[in-house]
């Protein structure tokens, strides 16, 4: 099937069943449960998705992925998930990087109820969070875009414009991995508590209607013919609605 230059990671979430998840992007980086080989107390757990399955993140859960060099970013990147919120703690979604006492390279996650992003945390970059307090058990679609060219890191909430704020980058890259579900192994601080499902990386900022494809479901080998909706920079004017 077709896909296209600039996806660097995608994974349906929907093995259901075994210890690992599979990447249907042209890489093929598999994501492995827990903290290490075989069953353990950091395994999530398959559960129904918004479709198909989705990962359950409980209680210091995480899935694994070893670092690649299509995962060093440090121009543009784009972060996106489906997401369901168990409570309104903070926890990771996705990111690169904090495998001991590093920072992230680059990070989605649940900031107290509201999409969270980050950047370059090893040397104190900045922190972005949406305006939107999410509702609890309800699935929602979040992305970040961002891109040295346009110096805008843009979250997105079912398509619609969240919060944007100025980083000039460069993303620092590191040789760290990436997880789903925990950033820092060892910290209650970030775990993630809830559900995950089709998560995507791209090396690019998407422009808003690709954003808003990916929450209607078109898969991304199926990007070649989308047409972008509204204005690409996606910024909404105050009061506009996505065209869903």
């Amino acid at each position: 099937s077709f896909i296209p230059a600039g996806i660097v990671g995608d994974w349906p979430l929907d093995d259901g069943e075994g210890e690992t998840v599979a990447d249907q992007g042209p890489f093929s980086v598999s994501g492995f449960f827990g903290c290490c080989n075989g069953a353990d107390d950091n395994d999530p757990l398959w559960e129904a998705g918004r479709s198909g399955f989705a990962l359950h993140f409980v209680e210091h859960d995480r899935v694994r992925l070893a670092d690649y060099p299509a995962a060093h970013l440090p121009t543009a990147v784009t972060l996106a998930a489906w997401v369901k919120l168990d409570d309104y703690t903070n926890g990771t979604i996705l990111n690169k990087g904090g495998t001991d006492d590093t920072g992230a390279d680059w990070a989605l996650w649940a900031d107290y109820g509201h999409i969270g992003a980050g950047f370059n945390e090893l040397n104190d970059g900045p922190h972005f969070t949406g305006e939107t307090l999410i509702p609890l058990d309800t699935w929602t679609h979040w992305a970040v875009t961002w891109d040295q060219a346009s110096g805008l890191v843009r979250l997105y909430v079912n398509g619609q414009l969240d919060g944007q704020g100025a980083f000039a980058g460069p993303i620092i890259t590191s040789s760290d991995r990436e997880f789903f579900g925990q950033h820092l192994p060892d910290s209650v601080d970030e775990d993630f508590h809830g559900y995950a499902d089709d998560i995507m990386l791209f090396d690019h900022a998407l422009p808003v209607g690709e954003v808003r494809a990916l929450m209607n479901g078109t898969r991304p080998q199926d990007r070649e013919w989308l047409n972008t909706a509204g204005d690409s920079s996606g910024a909404l004017a105050p009061g506009e609605a996505a065209d869903l």
